[in-house]
């Protein structure tokens, strides 16, 4: 526990991993059981089945965070008030999650990325994206069980960036250094290097008039 700085109001469950110089605000919840592990718990299953969350060196966790069991967070992860990832989902090296952000269960976040709004079960995000809008399910069968549907999700690569209020729907990839703007719905694939649009609407960045077009976005290595 050498270096880490840990609120007195914060709760870790005792089979949870943090490493060196980790910081955790007030009322924050790291290990938390998920509604699959307390039905497992009402069964008769012993609290030893719950998983373990990993906390990599150097992360700092701000203040009403919740952290569920099985979460696998990193170094030198930044994560900011108010933000809930789910069970079973990992966070790459150097990413910040800002404040109120969902990240649903089974999600993989690479490294060094900015996100944001909801993540929905399952997605895949890569390295150095930045993610604002909602990456969600079509839920085209509202009757289906909440927790025991697998629904497709999106997968975004490396060097994307999708503005806020813009919408991922179902299986859909969009493809590296594609740009996602404001309000934009999507729900079908987006080769690399485009510029999304309203619905559907996909314009190589090439052939974009706007400032846009001249963005360090587009280059191939982005610090």
């Amino acid at each position: 526990m050498a270096h880490q700085r840990i609120h007195k109001l914060t709760f870790v469950s005792k089979n949870s991993h943090l490493g060196k110089n980790v910081s955790i605000g007030p009322f924050s919840v790291v290990g938390l059981p998920a509604r699959s592990s307390e039905g497992r718990g009402s069964a008769g299953r012993r609290v030893r089945d719950i998983l373990p969350a990993l906390v990599g060196d150097g992360t700092v966790i701000g203040p009403n965070v919740i952290i569920e069991e099985g979460v696998k967070i990193g170094e030198n992860v930044i994560i900011e008030s108010g933000a809930v990832i789910e069970k079973g989902s990992s966070i790459g090296a150097g990413t910040l999650i800002v404040h109120g952000a969902r990240i649903l269960a089974d999600v993989r976040i690479g490294k060094k990325c900015v996100i944001s709004g909801l993540i929905s079960d399952r997605c895949s995000i890569g390295n150095h994206s930045r993610v604002f809008g909602n990456l969600i399910h079509r839920q085209d069968n509202p009757l289906l069980s909440w927790d025991g549907t697998i629904e497709e999700s999106p997968i975004i690569d490396e060097y994307v960036f999708i503005s806020f209020g813009a919408q991922v729907i179902g299986n859909v990839r969009i493809g590296d250094h594609s740009y996602v703007c404001a309000n934009a719905v999507v729900t079908r694939d987006v080769k690399p290097r485009q510029i999304v649009v309203g619905n559907n609407r996909s314009i190589p960045h090439s052939k974009w008039k706007g400032k846009l077009r001249q963005s360090n976005f587009w280059k191939e290595l982005i610090k």
